[in-house]
C-alpha cells in the first residue's frame, strides 16, 4: 500500500514539475521585456523549489503504517 501511495505522490509530482515548466515557458514567450520576464521566472522557479521541497519533506515524514493500517 506505502508503494501505491508513493507512486501516486511522484505521479502528481512530476504533474506540478510539467505545469511549472508550463509556466515558466508563458513567462518567457509574452514577457513584454526580457529583464522582467528574467525576474518574473526567477522568483517563480524559487517560490515553486521551496514549496516542492517543503511539500516533499512534509509527505515522507507522514507515519504510512499508522494510516495504512486501517486497510
Amino acid at each position: 500500500m506505502t508503494s501505491l501511495i508513493l507512486a501516486l505522490y511522484l505521479l502528481i509530482f512530476f504533474c506540478y514539475i510539467a505545469v511549472a515548466l508550463f509556466i515558466l515557458f508563458h513567462i518567457f514567450r509574452y514577457s513584454l521585456k526580457r529583464s522582467t520576464a528574467i525576474f518574473s521566472a526567477s522568483l517563480f522557479s524559487l517560490v515553486f523549489i521551496v514549496l516542492m521541497v517543503t511539500n516533499f519533506i512534509l509527505f515522507t515524514r507522514l507515519p504510512f503504517s499508522e494510516i495504512t493500517s486501517s486497510f
